[in-house]
């Protein structure tokens, strides 16, 4: 109970992804928000009462960038994405992002939307994954189920 303040800042988190293959990862945000749960109660004709009721958790990264590696095949993952809505419900559409590694031939570019829930600090997502390359699909990973925690660093004072 009580009001808890937002933060603004810049976010990092940690992340597990499983498909074809196991990844883990880090991630940065350049900008990240997140303003939890909470209600204000006080006093109201000789009673405490609900003045305010915050009960929607809301969080979102901007410019998010995220390193992953593969340790079955030792593939590495870099990707971009624009924008994701992380509170409630996740939804991820704009990422993009690059795969390389020995078994590979080349790099290979990929689009990945998701979607899932979040709890807390910690994001459940299921994620499909599109390989700009029809060589490259064959083998890619084409469903990705994944948890996260994210953090966002509160720069406001």
């Amino acid at each position: 109970m009580g009001y808890k303040k937002h933060k603004q800042g810049f976010g990092l988190g940690a992340h597990y992804f499983t498909g074809k293959e196991n990844w883990l990862g880090l991630n940065f945000s350049i900008l990240s928000g997140y303003q939890p749960k909470y209600k204000i109660v006080g006093p109201c004709e000789n009673e405490n009462k609900v003045i305010y009721d915050k009960n929607i958790l809301q969080s979102g990264n901007f410019l998010n960038i995220g390193y992953s590696h593969s340790f079955t095949s030792s593939t590495n993952d870099f990707s971009l994405s624009l924008i994701e809505m992380n509170a409630p419900l996740v939804i991820i559409p704009t990422k993009f992002g690059l795969q390389y590694g020995p078994n590979t031939s080349g790099s290979h570019f990929y689009y990945r939307p998701g979607i899932g829930f979040r709890i807390w600090h910690f994001q459940f997502s299921y994620n499909y994954n599109l390989m700009f390359s029809k060589a490259s699909r064959t083998y890619s990973e084409k469903n990705l189920f994944g948890i996260s925690f994210k953090y966002t660093i509160d720069k406001t004072r």
